[in-house]
């Protein structure tokens, strides 16, 4: 196991598992750890003392239900639907369009035009 210190990408890598787990931030560092082969501190120290505390390191989680944003902190704040833009919950809706399986887009555009 290596202990040196992270690359800029290695940074990123931490920034886009926490992106994808935000409400398991350990399980995220277990995650990069295990695929970068560094020490499990090494990573869970670059993010607390690093990478967490840095203003532009703002992540967020689309889901169904709303917005999960974290401000460089531990816990999620999840924001409901009704009180993004309109424009917010458009993007939303375009990201879930685009992780459905084809047949499922289908049924969505036929939807729309019945609508």
């Amino acid at each position: 196991m290596r202990q040196t210190l992270l690359t800029k990408e290695e940074d990123n890598l931490i920034l886009e598992y926490i992106s994808k787990y935000p409400s398991n931030i350990s399980y995220a560092l277990e995650q990069v750890s295990a695929e970068l082969n560094v020490k499990f501190n090494v990573v869970k120290g670059r993010y607390y003392n690093h990478l967490r505390k840095n203003a532009n390191a703002v992540l967020s989680t689309i889901t169904s239900s709303g917005m999960y944003t974290l401000h460089n902190q531990k816990n999620s704040i999840r924001r409901p639907l009704e009180n993004l833009s309109e424009n917010d919950q458009f993007e939303i809706v375009v990201k879930l369009i685009k992780k459905l399986r084809a047949e499922n887009k289908k049924k969505i555009i036929e939807i729309i035009f019945n609508f």
